[in-house]
């Protein structure tokens, strides 16, 4: 269920995150690539702020296809941080930056 929004909408969940996120709260999603623009509507009318996305892509040569972003309450004085990051170099051997992302949950990283 927790990959789908048939039963949790991006809108239930802005809105829910924006009453019970503090003013310094950061909320983190993982959403499929293609839902940004209405993500961040919706988030806006929520009055949430982007604050980082990152684009992954499973190899440097593969669409991106999810997206890690974070919102807050906070006003952003710059830009969002936009980033990418590759999960493999080649079959099974992960990149630095995924290994270091991901080595607490998993036990042979």
């Amino acid at each position: 269920m927790a990959r789908h929004t048939d039963s949790l909408s991006f809108d239930e969940l802005l809105h829910g995150a924006s009453m019970l996120l503090s003013e310094s709260g950061i909320i983190s999603l993982i959403v499929p690539y293609g839902v940004e623009n209405r993500l961040d509507e919706i988030a806006d009318y929520n009055g949430l702020r982007c604050r980082r996305k990152t684009y992954i892509k499973g190899n440097s040569e593969a669409p991106v296809k999810r997206m890690l972003v974070e919102y807050t309450k906070l006003e952003c004085e710059s830009l969002p941080i936009v980033d990418e990051l590759i999960v493999e170099l080649d079959r099974n051997i992960y990149t630095e930056q995924y290994i270091a992302l991901t080595k607490e949950f998993y036990l042979k990283m």
